[in-house]
C-alpha cells in the first residue's frame, strides 16, 4: 500500500507549473502541480484530463468557457478540447492523465474535436451532502475509464477487494485504511493506493469523507 501526503509533495514545487508524479492507479498517473500565471493553450488528442483543486483557486479555461476550482472541486476536460490552466495567485492542483497504455498516448489516435458543450464543475462537499448511507459510493466524475466517487465513512467497513487499483483520498476528517498486511492512517490531504486484489477496509471513528478513484465498472 502506498501512502502520499500532499503537503509534503507541495513543498517540492517551488516554481510555477512544476509537477511531481504521485502515484499510478492502474494506467492513470496522478500528479500534483503548481499553477501561477497562465499556461499555454493546448489540447490532448486522445485522452481526457481530470483536474481537482487542492489549495488556492485556479481557472481551467477552454474554448467552451472556463470554471474556477478550489479545494475539493474538480472538472474533467474531454479529449480534443483546447484548454489551459491559470491563476492570479499560487494554487495547487491534482491532475489525472492516462500514462500506462502506449496506444492511448497523445498523438497515437486520430484527432478528436468535441463539437460543443459545457464544462461541469463538481463539488465533493455538495455531492457528499446528498449521501444517506455509510460506505455507499456515489460516482461524481469520470475521466476516460477512471471513475471518481465520494463516500461517507463511519465505523468499520467490511473486508473487500477490487480487480484494479484503488486510490482512497481523505477529503474531510480522518480515515484508517487497513489491508491484511499493513495500514495507513489518513488525514485531510493524504491518500493511499491499494493494489489490485488486495483485501482492505476503511475505518473511521468520526464521520469522514473519502474520494475514491478506480476503474469504472461500465
Amino acid at each position: 500500500m502506498l501512502k502520499v501526503n500532499l503537503e509534503e509533495q507541495a513543498r517540492k514545487l517551488t516554481k510555477p507549473f512544476l509537477m511531481v508524479s504521485l502515484a499510478m492507479v492502474d494506467y492513470y498517473l496522478v500528479s500534483l502541480y503548481s499553477c501561477h500565471g497562465a499556461m499555454a493553450w493546448h489540447r490532448h488528442l486522445d485522452e481526457d484530463e481530470l483536474f481537482m483543486g487542492y489549495s488556492g483557486t485556479a481557472t481551467i479555461e477552454t474554448t467552451w468557457g472556463g470554471v474556477a476550482i478550489s479545494f475539493a472541486e474538480l472538472v474533467t476536460v474531454p479529449k480534443g478540447l483546447t484548454h489551459r490552466s491559470l491563476s492570479l495567485a499560487p494554487a495547487m492542483l491534482l491532475l489525472v492523465q492516462t500514462r500506462g497504455l502506449v496506444s492511448r498516448r497523445n498523438g497515437f489516435q486520430p484527432s478528436y474535436r468535441p463539437k460543443g458543450g459545457k464544462l461541469q464543475k463538481v463539488s465533493v462537499a455538495q455531492e457528499a451532502a446528498r449521501l444517506n448511507d455509510i460506505f455507499t459510493p456515489r460516482r461524481i466524475a469520470r475521466s476516460d475509464s477512471l471513475a471518481v466517487s465520494v463516500q461517507i465513512c463511519l465505523g468499520t467497513q467490511q473486508w473487500h477487494a477490487h480487480q484494479g487499483d484503488q486510490l482512497i483520498f481523505c477529503q474531510y476528517g480522518q480515515l484508517l485504511v487497513e489491508s491484511e498486511s499493513q495500514f495507513a492512517p489518513l488525514n485531510r490531504g493524504e491518500f493511499a493506493v491499494v493494489a489490485a486484489r488486495e483485501r482492505h477496509r476503511i475505518v473511521a471513528r468520526e464521520p469522514a469523507t473519502a474520494l475514491v478513484m478506480a476503474q469504472a465498472d461500465n
